[in-house]
């Protein structure tokens, strides 16, 4: 929740995203900037939209014992968490970025 609501309202990159391309914000051209943050964006909904819909299956199916809660709180968090995982680690392997991997 707290990165999907960090990269929905941030006005510029993070720190490693400007480690891993080799320039500041200030550098970028508006275009860049825009689409940055457009990305960026968008991946912050969906981190949130992830955690809001987790919530939703754990507070009401999960905890009235509906056996098909646990499936879909695996299945949801591996279908955001996998991806994840390989896009940042792309950017860690291929970068001298420390992106928060661990976090995924």
């Amino acid at each position: 929740g707290v990165f999907g609501l960090l990269y929905l309202f941030s006005p510029q990159f993070m720190p490693y995203h400007a480690v891993a391309i080799g320039a500041s914000w200030k550098d970028l051209a508006p275009a860049y900037r825009i689409l940055i943050l457009a990305l960026m964006k968008s991946a912050g909904a969906g981190f949130l939209g992830t955690f809001i819909g987790g919530l939703f299956i754990l507070f009401i199916p999960f905890r009235s014992g509906s056996r098909w809660a646990s499936w879909a709180m695996l299945i949801v968090g591996l279908v955001v968490t996998i991806p994840t995982i390989y896009a940042t680690l792309t950017v860690r392997w291929s970068t001298p970025a420390s992106p928060p991997w661990v976090a995924s």
